[in-house]
């Protein structure tokens, strides 16, 4: 899951230009122009033009991906006034300050390391990964040359 801080700069993705057979679509940008979080709502967001309108509607977090500015242009700098101004009004400069990527949140469930049971395959040896991935490897090819020894198998 993408989840955006309020102030950063974001992008909208124009998926109506992907619903048309118009050759217009060829020309025009598929990613909009900067906008800035204004507000969260569960998976999606409110926007605002960069001069402080809002943006009609709500914008699903699949079509936003992060805008970083080019460094020395005057919207990097007041990027960088408004990140120190919301930092502090959240009471951490050290941890907002800066900091314009997207968080990820990734979950994975737990899978049993190598050598431990995996609860009911008795088929799977066991020691060291080294040693286990040589013996399956030697078990492969020892079952291809059975196979061509005994005259016959895929090219009868």
């Amino acid at each position: 899951m993408v989840t955006f801080q309020k102030g950063q700069l974001v992008q909208v993705y124009r998926n109506d230009l992907m619903n048309t057979l118009s050759t217009e679509r060829k020309l025009l940008p598929t990613w909009s122009g900067p906008f800035r979080i204004l507000e969260q709502l569960l998976n999606a967001y409110k926007l605002e033009e960069l001069d402080g309108t809002p943006k009609p509607g709500e914008f699903s977090a699949r079509r936003l991906r992060l805008f970083t500015p080019r460094e020395g242009t005057d919207l990097a700098r007041q990027q960088r006034e408004l990140e120190v101004k919301l930092a502090t009004e959240r009471g951490g400069i050290g941890d907002t300050l800066g900091n314009t990527e997207a968080t990820y949140e990734v979950s994975f469930e737990e899978s049993p390391e190598i050598g431990e049971e995996s609860g009911g395959d008795e088929d799977e040896p066991e020691g060291d990964p080294e040693t286990v991935s040589i013996s399956i490897a030697d078990r492969v090819v020892g079952r291809r040359g059975r196979r061509q020894e005994e005259g016959g198998g895929w090219n009868r």
